[in-house]
């Protein structure tokens, strides 16, 4: 038996998976904002909320709010990326794989595909 390295070959640019800020692409900045939105009022909720129950102890109650803010930013994340998959590689995944992919971005995060396909508008009218 021969032994095979594998060799991944990353799709360039990477940064085209990472939700973040964009001036240049008015539905991605909606969708980032939704994110931003969500993940701010987790850390503020439950960093309150933790300060509170703690008797104030600030450092866990800013450890709380962070790893709230991660868990509420997480599938929206991901959902982004796995939707800039499925249109990176379209011309090489087949309809059900497309559509797996796309199932399971949808199923994360709803909000934020319908965000960067246009289906919340084009965030034009955004401020």
């Amino acid at each position: 038996m021969t032994e095979r390295t594998l060799t991944p070959t990353p799709l360039n640019p990477t940064s085209q998976f990472v939700l973040r800020f964009s001036t240049a692409d008015p539905m991605q900045d909606m969708a980032f904002h939704r994110v931003l939105e969500r993940a701010l009022e987790a850390y503020h909720t439950t960093r309150h909320q933790a300060a509170y129950w703690a008797d104030g102890d600030k450092p866990d109650a800013e450890r709380d709010g962070v790893m709230a803010a991660i868990a509420s930013a997480a599938p929206g994340i991901v959902a982004f990326a796995l939707h800039r998959v499925v249109e990176s590689l379209h011309d090489q995944l087949t309809e059900e794989q497309a559509m797996a992919i796309g199932d399971t971005a949808a199923a994360l995060d709803l909000e934020v595909v319908e965000d960067i396909t246009g289906a919340n508008g084009t965030g034009e009218d955004t401020p």
